[in-house]
C-alpha cells in the first residue's frame, strides 16, 4: 500500500484497475448523497487508475514522457480548480467547513500526490530512455 502512495511505477500499475472501479464506485454512491462527499476523492483515483493503465509499456514506447507531463499540468489544474471552488464556497457562506469535506480533500490530495510522484517518475524515466535511443 505504501508503494502505491510513494507512486512506485510497478504498484500503480498493478493497482490500476482496482482503482478505476473504486473511484467509480465512490464517484456513483457520492451522487446519491445530499452533500458532495467524496467527489474530489473518486476524481483522483480514477486518475490514478488511468495514469496506471496508461503506462504500462513506459519501459519500451519512446516519447511517453510528453504524456506524462500534460497529465502533471492537467491534474494540477483539475486540483487548483476543485480547492479554488472549495474556499470560495466557504468564504462566501455557501458552505460551512466539516470533517467529511476535510477528509476527501485529504484523500484526494493523497491520491494526487501519488498520482504526480508516479507520473514524474514516468516523464524522468522515459525522457531518459528516449534521449539514450536517439529519438527525443
Amino acid at each position: 500500500m505504501w508503494s502505491l502512495i510513494r507512486g512506485e511505477p510497478e504498484a500503480v500499475i498493478r493497482w490500476a484497475g482496482p482503482l478505476l472501479v473504486v473511484g467509480l464506485l465512490l464517484g456513483f454512491a457520492s451522487t446519491q448523497l445530499e452533500a458532495p462527499l467524496g467527489v474530489i476523492t473518486s476524481v483522483f483515483a480514477i486518475a490514478l487508475g488511468a495514469v496506471g493503465g496508461t503506462f504500462i509499456h513506459w519501459r519500451q514506447e519512446r516519447g511517453l514522457w510528453m504524456l506524462a507531463v500534460f497529465f502533471m499540468l492537467v491534474f494540477g489544474a483539475i486540483y487548483a480548480m476543485f480547492v479554488f471552488g472549495q474556499v470560495r464556497d466557504i468564504v462566501r457562506g455557501a458552505r460551512q467547513p466539516d470533517v467529511g469535506v476535510m477528509i476527501d480533500g485529504a484523500l484526494g490530495t493523497l491520491l494526487l500526490l501519488a498520482t504526480l510522484r508516479f507520473l514524474r517518475r514516468m516523464a524522468k524515466d522515459n525522457w531518459t530512455f528516449s534521449r539514450e535511443s536517439g529519438n527525443a
